[in-house]
C-alpha cells in the first residue's frame, strides 16, 4: 500500500461529525452519495469509504485475483461498519450461529461485484476539486469566451479542464 491522497474524505468525516449529521445521511451519502439526484462535491467525497481499499502498485500481481481482494475488502468493510457483523467465517462456511449464511453472504458479494476495478498505477481516487477562488477564476474565463458568443471555447476549456484530472 502506498501513500494516500484521501484527506478530503477524513475532513468530510470530521465535518459529518462535528455538524452532528443524522446517522442516516451519513450511511446513505458513504455507501451511495454519487447516487443522489444532483450530488454536490461534499457527497461525491463521502463516497470515497468505498474507495478507500487496498491498493497495489507492484508488478506481478493478478489483476483479478487483487480486484477481487479489494471487493471482499469492501464488502466486508461495509457489514463490519454498518451491521457489526464480520464475514471472515461464512466467506468459507457457515456456523449455525452465524447471523448470516452462505447463500446471503454470495448474494451480498455479487452486489459488490459490480464495480470496475484493477490492479492499476494510480488505482487510488480520482476526484479533483478545485479551491473556491480557482472557482471563480474558471468561471471568469468562462464568462469572458461566453461574451465573445463563441460557445465552442467554452466547451474546449471544460474538455481541457477535464484532462487536468488525475
Amino acid at each position: 500500500d502506498g501513500s494516500r491522497t484521501i484527506w478530503s474524505y477524513r475532513d468530510w468525516v470530521i465535518k459529518a461529525l462535528n455538524k452532528d449529521m443524522p446517522y442516516d445521511e451519513f450511511t446513505i451519502e458513504q455507501l451511495a452519495g454519487d447516487l443522489l439526484p444532483e450530488p454536490t462535491k461534499d457527497q461525491l467525497i463521502a463516497t470515497a469509504f468505498h474507495r478507500n481499499t487496498m491498493n497495489n502498485d507492484e508488478g506481478g500481481t493478478d489483476s483479478e485475483e487483487f480486484r477481487m481482494a479489494a471487493v471482499l475488502d469492501r464488502l466486508n468493510t461495509t457489514y463490519q461498519v454498518w451491521l457489526s457483523t464480520t464475514f471472515e467465517c461464512v466467506q468459507c462456511y457457515s456456523h449455525t450461529y452465524d447471523p448470516f449464511k452462505f447463500e446471503e453472504y454470495y448474494k451480498s458479494l455479487a452486489f459488490f461485484n459490480n464495480t470496475r476495478d484493477e490492479d492499476t498505477q494510480g488505482d487510488h481516487p480520482k476526484l479533483r476539486f478545485y479551491t473556491a477562488q480557482d472557482e471563480k477564476r474558471i468561471d471568469s474565463i468562462k464568462r469572458w469566451l461566453s461574451t465573445t458568443g463563441n460557445t465552442s471555447l467554452v466547451k474546449s476549456t471544460d474538455l481541457f479542464l477535464h484532462t487536468l484530472e488525475p
